[in-house]
């Protein structure tokens, strides 16, 4: 095995001449790191790919668009039929396909009001979906679902659509499970 070096640095370049030691401290070493154009191109590549990637993106979000909606709706039909489970009273889930609008309203003294929470507010479908209540046997009123006190509800069957074809459908036809999400494809025959 070879030997280790304890030679200090300073030691080694004592054993060169005045002009050797400027040579080798005047040497340019390559520094760690990128330049200025180096990053300006990196930074042109980046951009040209977004760019390029942007419409299909763009494309990507409004094809899922009424599968987001539908999970909305879901979600406050599900909130309804718990609601009315807990505290013993109907909700609703109403929706106006015509004005593409959907909110819960409980009732109280007699009436149907709206909640008063956030989840009372009046939600808006966007206009490049169209809305239809699909026919459902056992379903009483077209726009609204209703959910009594001992957790069952109404029968019923909406489809959301875009411009393309694809969409989502809320389901809920077995009156003691909760309403779910199922996407159409376009071109998809519905079942």
């Amino acid at each position: 095995m070879g030997q280790v070096c304890n030679t200090p640095v300073s030691r080694i370049v004592t054993m060169f001449s005045s002009n050797q030691k400027s040579e080798i401290l005047n040497q340019k070493f390559p520094r760690p790191g990128f330049s200025l154009l180096e990053l300006i191109l990196v930074l042109a590549i980046l951009s040209l790919g977004a760019a390029l990637m942007a419409p299909s993106l763009i494309g990507f979000a409004r094809q899922h668009e009424a599968l987001d909606v539908a999970s909305d709706m879901v979600a406050l039909t599900q909130f309804a039929q718990d609601q009315a489970a807990q505290q013993g009273v109907p909700y609703r889930f109403n929706v106006d396909a015509a004005a593409q609008t959907y909110w819960l309203t409980v009732q109280k003294q007699g009436a149907f009001v709206p909640l008063t929470t956030d989840l009372g507010k009046t939600m808006t479908i966007p206009s490049r979906l169209t809305v239809t209540w699909e026919a459902v046997a056992d379903a009483s009123t077209e726009g609204v679902v209703e959910f009594q006190s001992d957790g069952l509800h109404e029968a019923a069957c909406l489809r959301l659509m875009d411009e393309n074809g694809n969409g989502a459908r809320i389901v809920g036809v077995v009156t003691t499970e909760p309403f779910r999400v199922v996407e159409l494809a376009a071109n998809q025959e519905v079942r």
